[in-house]
């Protein structure tokens, strides 16, 4: 396949492997890829401008990084021309193939050329016709290769074999079995310190104080894994350590799972989901310590058990930081809040304390609120108020239907352009009523998506209350709950001052009430 007037062109060489691509052998190959690439340019005399490699990248999403710089390039007018070695390359989720084959790459003027394929944007030579179905056919590999992996996961998880990518701080892979975890003898002496200072009632912040000031590498240092590698040791990543069922032996897996094949978000798992298998290799610490261990923490979890029900939990606020205020407790057993940032490390001054008297701050809020209520149950003003949200929550409900019934119909379009994929393919419809009917589904699709999307930039600032009610069981209500103040107040900002500032629900008072 010969390209014609070369001299024009600009060209992206664009190369993709993933991990699963990887186990078929050197054929599917970076190198591989490249050199196909590289002399198919050099045959056909074109510019080769840069060559994009995304090495251990899904095809089913489009967020890759060297992909990403193509498509600015292409967008910076850089780039004209895009040759690859096969669709697949490009992206195995037939929705975005689509997009960019049909719409983004013709709208920059880009010349997309798949050798393999014998595909050239340019050339009508009856294959753009096959296209679309050889995307639907890469997409259901990929799924095919999830449900495969997925499955063999699972198999190795119940056989107590390891399926992290990042193995658990202390251990490494074995080298003959990259199942196997073997004890890594230099970061477990730092797992044994761990347990042993929090035994001798050393706290999680002061542990990670002592790591910190040592400069012991963190766990994600040590891995090498991931796009934000932390550099300091905090009281989560060592309590995360000590109720860590791996040092004992065992292997805990599947605690999530992925949405789908399509996506990398991760949901938790049921407890009852998980697979527990016992005694799968080495352990660094006795399970006579580690109970123990689990028990001191059980038993702090308990204390702030009484703290929960609060009245302003979850309410209050740094005002510098932003973050919620936690709670503390003095020798006095006095209750205090301060800020979440700064009770993390101390000595690291990420924040100050903004230490405040907790019951002393229930008190002045409450005592605020009602006189608050008692100045606005003035029933004429109240009606204005009440008014104003039930118009706000009659357009929210109407929004909120419209919106519900274009998702449904997005989905069912989907569905419909995908079946029609099918019907051409076993010959169900020509090419021309295919056509016809595809155009017509996909500007039907893209009306709803643009509508969708006019309607998810509404906001409605203010949820619906019965304002009305919350005031009269404010005056008239002795035991005032944490719900009746969640109803009413949005947030309180507390500063170093030990001022508190009110932000109201309520849509005329905005936010302000000062209270120490």
């Amino acid at each position: 396949m010969l390209v014609s007037n070369q001299e024009k062109y600009n060209c992206a060489l664009y190369c993709r492997l993933s991990k699963d691509d990887d186990l078929q052998g050197e054929s599917n190959s970076i190198t591989n890829q490249k050199e196909i690439l590289t002399q198919y340019a050099k045959e056909n005399n074109l510019n080769i401008y840069d060559v994009y490699i995304d090495d251990g990248y899904s095809g089913t999403n489009f967020e890759r990084p060297d992909f990403k710089r193509m498509i600015q390039d292409i967008k910076d007018k850089k780039v004209n021309m895009v040759i690859v070695k096969d669709s697949s390359r490009l992206g195995r989720d037939y929705i975005g193939f689509g997009e960019y084959v049909e719409k983004i790459f013709p709208e920059n003027q880009v010349r997309l050329v798949s050798i393999l394929d014998n595909y050239d944007s340019a050339i009508d030579n009856g294959v753009a016709d096959t296209l679309p179905f050889r995307a639907v056919i890469n997409d259901l590999y990929a799924k095919d290769i999830s449900k495969k992996v997925k499955a063999s996961k699972h198999k190795n998880a119940v056989n107590g074999l390891f399926n992290g990518n990042r193995t658990p701080y202390g251990y490494k892979r074995s080298e003959n079995d990259r199942h196997k975890l073997v004890i890594d003898e230099e970061c477990s002496k730092n797992v044994r310190r761990i347990f042993d200072l929090y035994l001798e009632g050393t706290a999680l912040s002061q542990i990670a104080y002592t790591f910190n000031d040592e400069h012991i590498p963190t766990p994600s240092q040590i891995s090498g894994t991931g796009r934000n590698v932390c550099t300091i040791w905090k009281p989560s990543s060592i309590k995360h350590i000590l109720k860590n069922e791996v040092y004992i032996g065992n292997m805990v897996q599947e605690k999530c799972k992925r949405i789908n094949y399509k996506l990398k978000k991760r949901i938790k798992n049921d407890k009852s989901e998980w697979i527990r298998v016992e005694n799968t290799h080495d352990p660094i610490i006795d399970k006579e310590k580690f109970y123990a261990v689990q028990d001191i923490l059980a038993s702090k979890s308990e204390t702030r058990v009484k703290f929960r029900n609060l009245l302003l939990k979850g309410l209050v606020v740094c005002s510098d930081c932003g973050k919620k205020m936690g709670i503390t407790t003095h020798s006095s057993d006095t209750v205090y809040m301060r800020c979440h940032t700064y009770a993390i490390l101390p000595k690291q001054r990420l924040c100050t304390p903004h230490n405040i008297n907790y019951q002393k701050l229930e008190n002045a809020v409450v005592k605020e609120i009602q006189n608050i209520c008692q100045q606005y149950l003035d029933r004429k003003k109240m009606k204005q108020i009440i008014d104003t949200e039930y118009e706000e929550q009659e357009k929210s409900q109407e929004i909120s239907k419209q919106k519900s019934l274009l998702a449904k119909s997005i989905e069912v379009l989907d569905f419909q352009i995908e079946k029609l994929y099918e019907d051409k393919l076993n010959g169900l419809i020509n090419n021309t009523d295919f056509s016809r009917i595809y155009d017509k589904k996909v500007k039907e699709r893209e009306e709803n998506q643009n509508k969708l999307k006019e309607l998810n930039e509404i906001k409605f600032e203010k949820q619906t209350i019965d304002y009305e009610k919350i005031i009269n069981d404010f005056l008239e209500k002795d035991n005032i709950t944490a719900y009746m103040l969640n109803s009413l107040i949005e947030k309180i900002e507390v500063d170093n001052n030990k001022q508190a500032t009110i932000y109201y629900k309520f849509s005329d008072l905005n936010k302000l009430s000062k209270v120490s």
